[in-house]
């Protein structure tokens, strides 16, 4: 373990910092607050190596994540840093209330699957009998992680279809009386090559159409206007 990150550098998050420092272990101890002043403050008192206002920088290679933030702003903060996490990463809190952080976090952390070696995660059998519908990722190139632990695919680690889309206008202004008033003609088009640009897919492993595609951006959008202008 060569990092740890306390996501809340308020008294029991500095407190829990201070103790990590004075056992001498030998961490480096990352404190992250959206105060970067009560960050910071904590890290004069020696509780944190250093501090980090952004939470992915915070998370980056972390081995355990301590949230030492107020209860309230739990479950938001375990969406948000699930994308973040690193693979094999340890997260616990320090809520007095654990049911509700539990299911916060089983609700947050599900579903993040593990790369099976050695198959092609790109690829058929996502769709099955649904339509309409596109595969994109295989299935048979994911599996659960084992239980307590999370998966090993990381944020950046597959990337959606490629989009490809050219917006177009056309504009020619028409004089009426000298300079004053001039009648605008306007005309305005939107992916104007009417390319298929597919949304990503479902991401969430324990979901029925992992790995499919069901919906896509707006086809071509055409709109013609006059304008007065004066």
């Amino acid at each position: 373990m060569s990092r740890i990150t306390i996501l809340g550098t308020g008294y029991i998050g500095t407190s829990i910092g201070l103790a990590l420092k004075a056992s001498k272990v030998n961490v480096e101890v990352i404190g992250h607050d959206r105060d970067l002043n009560r960050a910071s403050e904590g890290r004069k008192r020696g509780a944190f190596d250093k501090v980090e206002w952004n939470l992915p920088a915070a998370l980056e290679k972390a081995s355990l994540v301590i949230v030492a933030t107020p209860l309230g702003a739990m479950e938001k903060l375990f969406s948000q840093m699930v994308d973040f996490l690193e693979p094999g990463c340890i997260v616990t809190d320090t809520a007095s209330l654990k049911g509700a952080t539990l299911e916060w976090a089983t609700t947050a952390f599900a579903g993040r699957a593990s790369f099976v070696g050695g198959v092609n995660p790109y690829g058929t059998g996502a769709c099955g009998a649904a339509a309409p519908c596109v595969n994109y990722l295989n299935p048979a190139a994911f599996t659960l992680p084992a239980a307590g632990t999370f998966g090993n695919v990381g944020k950046g680690s597959l990337r959606g279809p490629n989009l490809i889309n050219w917006d177009t206008g056309i504009f020619k202004e028409f004089p009426l009386r000298g300079e004053r008033v001039k009648l605008q003609f306007r005309g305005e088009f939107f992916n104007v090559l009417n390319r298929v640009n597919f949304n990503n897919p479902n991401l969430t492993f324990t979901a029925g159409g992992f790995g499919s595609i069901t919906s896509a951006a707006d086809p071509r959008i055409g709109q013609l206007a006059l304008k007065v202008v004066f």
